[in-house]
């Protein structure tokens, strides 16, 4: 669209691109996008490094179980397999 001089149109698709390059780790493809962004007039932020990559295996579980709308009780029985000692303060004995 955008080398059809329909720039306007260009943009949402190549800014949903980008975002998506980045967060899928295909920085060549992100440049690219960016590049073509920018032959738009449309400039973008470098991208930083993911939020999730700073994460433990167990809080990158934990933040996608409470991403699936999970409430404190499920995201905890799903960590915590059945017959697990439980924790202080939980009520059980």
């Amino acid at each position: 669209m955008r080398r059809a001089r329909r720039r306007s149109d260009a943009r949402p698709q190549l800014e949903q691109a980008y975002v998506a390059f980045g967060l899928l780790g295909t920085q060549p493809w992100a440049e690219r996008a960016a590049a073509e962004l920018a032959a738009t007039r449309i400039t973008v932020a470098p991208r930083c490094t993911p939020t999730h990559a700073s994460l433990t295996p167990q809080e990158l579980r934990v933040a996608l179980r409470v991403a699936e709308v999970l409430t404190n009780q499920e995201v905890a029985a799903r960590a915590c397999p059945a017959g697990a000692a439980p924790t202080p303060g939980s009520g059980k004995s």
